[in-house]
């Protein structure tokens, strides 16, 4: 049971259900300027911060820091996974976002390299300080979902990405703001990497702070209608 769903009044239970699905938790806790990125899933995966990407303790959600890429080409990144190949599965990406501003070419997260195509990516939509998904099935193109949302400007909210039988939702602050169909088994190649904080150009890369990213493989935490309250705590690490 989604211990965050539709209402709950009860404090969310200290432990994930779900933990053992978890293939990413990154908190961003540690030393103000540190460039060490903790991954606390049960399977940790090496992060490595490019350029000016860091750790910073000016602003938080819950805990003591957040990761910071401050728009002139940061970025973050770790390898491809096994934890990472969703197929044509279920799914959660979610993550606390402090956005400053988000252009068309600027991209949230992405599963790539270079200018190869993505299996899935979050970026700036067509107007400024929008959000739009992307995906791909095969790797050469990329499908579109049809509606664009918009993000919240300097101040922390919770996005998640679901996907549950074929249907992708995006949730933003527990709100639900679209869905949108695709059966396809999402593009996965274990050479990529998975990139958050747009790229090694200024032009894909926005002002954020990240807070608690955590994929979970399998399963739709968030379904329905909505809304559901967002989580009141630090995810958990078991």
């Amino acid at each position: 049971m989604n211990p965050y769903r539709f209402g709950a009044s009860a404090p969310p239970p200290a432990t994930d259900p779900y933990f053992s699905s978890v293939g990413l938790l990154l908190h961003g806790g540690g030393a103000d300027n540190s460039t060490v990125i903790t991954d606390s899933s049960g399977t940790p995966k090496t992060v490595t911060p490019y350029y000016n990407c860091r750790i910073s303790t000016t602003r938080t959600v819950y805990g003591t820091g957040s990761i910071y890429c401050d728009g002139a080409q940061d970025y973050f990144s770790y390898p491809q996974h096994t934890d990472f190949d969703f197929g044509s599965g279920d799914l959660t990406i979610e993550f606390w976002g402090y956005i400053s501003s988000i252009a068309a070419s600027e991209r949230i997260f992405q599963s790539r390299d270079g200018d190869v195509v993505a299996g899935l990516y979050l970026s700036g939509g067509s107007s400024s300080n929008t959000l739009q998904l992307h995906y791909s099935t095969n790797g050469t193109g990329f499908a579109t979902a049809g509606f664009t949302f918009s993000a919240n400007i300097d101040t922390w909210t919770h996005y998640a990405i679901t996907r549950l039988s074929g249907i992708f939702s995006i949730w933003k602050g527990g709100v639900l703001q679209g869905t949108h169909g695709s059966a396809g088994a999402l593009y996965y190649n274990a050479a990529h990497s998975w990139i958050w904080g747009g790229q090694s150009t200024a032009d894909r890369s926005p002002s954020v702070f990240f807070y608690d990213v955590r994929k979970t493989k399998g399963i739709a935490r968030y379904t329905g209608a909505g809304p559901f309250i967002v989580p009141p705590l630090q995810f958990p690490n078991s």
